[in-house]
């Protein structure tokens, strides 16, 4: 939802993501003792703030991020799966342009920071109890279109 006073546009929004991320990391002294990570579901929400001159609008976002991942410690000796779901912060720029009264089109980016550590001693390594696995920053870029459905056709 938006609001508008004059030029100066501020509202609150959420959104839902399938994602694809994955990644792997190896011990240095043993490469063959993978560690791999997997999400498939981002969620925020944000509170944004902008100025809108016409129909053209330019905003700051920031709010909460949430992060469903999966680590695999398989590879390694007594290794095991986990679930993580963290939270963390958001923050972005975009602009919106509305084409119609109910079509808008957007690109927004997003900064991503995760900053959730998992010791891998939890998972079932055999290796240091000191080693850990941290879920890190993120940068997403988004192209989207809005219809409203509220107010005259």
């Amino acid at each position: 939802s938006n609001w508008q006073i004059g030029s100066f546009v501020y509202g609150v929004e959420g959104d839902i993501a399938a994602v694809s991320w994955n990644g792997r990391q190896a011990e240095f002294a043993h490469p063959g003792n993978l560690i791999e990570f997997s999400s498939d579901f981002l969620a925020t929400a944000r509170g944004r703030i902008g100025w809108a001159p016409s129909n053209l609008l330019f905003y700051a976002t920031a709010g909460v991020a949430f992060l469903n991942a999966e680590l695999d410690n398989t590879r390694n000796d007594g290794g095991r799966t986990k679930d993580i779901d963290t939270v963390g912060g958001v923050a972005g720029l975009g602009m919106e342009w509305g084409v119609s009264s109910r079509l808008s089109i957007k690109a927004e980016g997003d900064f991503l920071f995760f900053d959730d550590t998992t010791r891998i001693s939890n998972l079932g390594s055999e290796g240091d109890p000191e080693d850990f696995f941290r879920i890190d920053d993120g940068f997403v870029a988004r192209l989207g279109a809005n219809w409203r459905f509220s107010g005259p056709f």
